[in-house]
Formats: C-alpha cells, sequence, structure tokens
C-alpha cells in the first residue's frame, strides 16, 4: 500500500495586491467567483456534480 500526501497552497493574502496582483486575482476572484456560482446553481440542483474550477482542476 502506498500513500500520497496532497498539500494544497492556501489562498493568497488580499494584502499582497501590490506585488502579486495576479495571483490575488485567480485565488480570490477567478476561483472564488465559480465556487460562489457552483454554489447558487446547486441551490436549483442539488444533485448535480459540477466541474472543479480551474486552479482546482489543474492541480489535478
Amino acid at each position: 500500500m502506498n500513500n500520497v500526501t496532497v498539500l494544497y497552497q492556501a489562498s493568497t493574502s488580499p494584502e499582497q495586491i501590490g506585488s502579486q496582483a495576479g495571483e490575488v486575482k485567480r485565488d480570490w476572484w477567478d476561483n472564488n467567483k465559480q465556487i460562489l456560482n457552483n454554489i447558487e446553481k446547486s441551490y436549483k440542483k442539488p444533485n448535480t456534480m459540477f466541474d472543479p474550477t480551474k486552479q482546482i482542476a489543474s492541480m489535478l
């Protein structure tokens, strides 16, 4: 039996907008916007499996 450990980087702090603007945008706007949309859609279609965000899919 093999074990695999997967570590995920947390979202970049919005305080880093000056030095890491692209990363902050990806973490807080692109990724979370899709998650929020999926949550809203899940109220209308509770048993639906939604695609992972682009950021999460890139880690799979």
